[in-house]
């Protein structure tokens, strides 16, 4: 049996996403989605969060992605809770060293009966700047973990020789993998970027994640 589905013309305005919201259509009949961004409405909810290595010059990407050390990890305490949806990670050149070639992974380690990584805790920011609440994931950078058997889950960024001399002015684009929701991390498990690269002279890099956090 057909069903005809009919909505309002162009966007609503915003405001609470509880109870029943109208569809929403444009001039030719077509269903708006993400009228306001496609992460909008997770940060309204104050469940999108940021976490971005913050010394400044950068850090070493890491030479061994099967190893023990990485540049910024995400770890979901066993008892949040929550799922951490990773949505997007980034990677750029620190301020300083050349990059060696290599590659950025997502590395996961999924045995929860592991050490809980350590390092310096990064700033998380939750996506409703001033409004949202405080994450439940552990951010942390210059990270050692306790990763007897690291997987890779995917590749999030490729590095590559630098030709270009410390002092050249010029701005670059991060590399942006766009994730989007395709890695979940359970309470109990991280998630990391590690780098498996040449040493270089002094290869930094600077990384960031967004993700969200919700209920198991």
């Amino acid at each position: 049996m057909v069903q005809t589905v009919r909505g309002e013309v162009g966007p609503a305005a915003p405001g609470s996403l509880a109870g029943e919201q109208t569809i929403r259509l444009d001039s030719s009949g077509g269903l708006i989605t993400n009228t306001f961004g496609k992460y909008y409405h997770l940060a309204k909810l104050g469940v999108l969060f940021h976490a971005t290595t913050t010394t400044l010059v950068g850090l070493a990407p890491g030479t061994d992605a099967a190893g023990t050390a990485a540049t910024l990890v995400l770890h979901n305490p066993a008892s949040s809770g929550k799922d951490l949806v990773i949505y997007e990670g980034r990677v750029s050149r620190g301020s300083t060293g050349d990059v060696g070639p290599g590659t950025i992974y997502w590395m996961m380690e999924s045995d929860s009966t592991l050490g809980v990584p350590t390092g310096t805790a990064a700033t998380v920011v939750n996506g409703y700047v001033g409004a949202g609440g405080a994450s439940v994931a552990k951010a942390l950078y210059t990270v050692t973990v306790d990763g007897t058997n690291p997987r890779p889950v995917r590749i999030a960024a490729a590095l590559f020789e630098n030709a270009v001399a410390n002092t050249a002015a010029g701005v670059a684009s991060p590399a942006t993998d766009d994730v989007g929701g395709s890695i979940i991390v359970p309470p109990g498990v991280w998630v990391g970027l590690m780098g498996h690269s040449n040493a270089g002279a002094s290869p930094l890099v600077t990384e960031g994640i967004l993700w969200a956090e919700l209920p198991t």
